[in-house]
């Protein structure tokens, strides 16, 4: 079973904003919020973020999560692909106000979940 649990290691944020302007600031912020919400919340203790980018061509946030136990990596893929929609969205932020408001009504934000060779599953959050 996937645990949700404690420690969050090595958490960075790349922003690779196409254009510059208030869109590509409301992103970034929306980056730092969401940064801020992976410390605050640590996914469990085999799912560790790596990576959080943003896009501004896409009005998208990309976190990139690795599973580093094989065992839950060999789990998952075992799944079926709903199955592993499901379990992806479990590192899904659950938006409080200040991220919602940041993210505005078009920014989505998808999850990938990434073995050390290869992506598991790609999903996007719920607004």
């Amino acid at each position: 079973m996937i645990r949700r649990n404690t420690l969050l290691a090595g958490l960075t944020v790349a922003l690779g904003l196409g254009a510059c302007g208030d869109g590509g600031a409301d992103l970034a912020r929306s980056a730092e919020l969401l940064q801020q919400y992976y410390v605050d919340t640590p996914l469990g203790r085999s799912w560790r973020v790596e990576t959080i980018a943003a896009s501004h061509k896409e009005n998208t946030l990309r976190v990139n999560v690795q599973v580093t136990d094989e065992a839950d990596v060999q789990y998952l893929k075992a799944l079926s692909s709903m199955d592993r929609f499901h379990a992806a969205k479990l590192a899904c932020p659950k938006p409080d106000d200040a991220l919602r408001v940041a993210l505005g009504s078009k920014t989505r934000i998808w999850v990938h979940l990434n073995s050390k060779t290869q992506e598991i599953i790609s999903s996007v959050c719920p607004k």
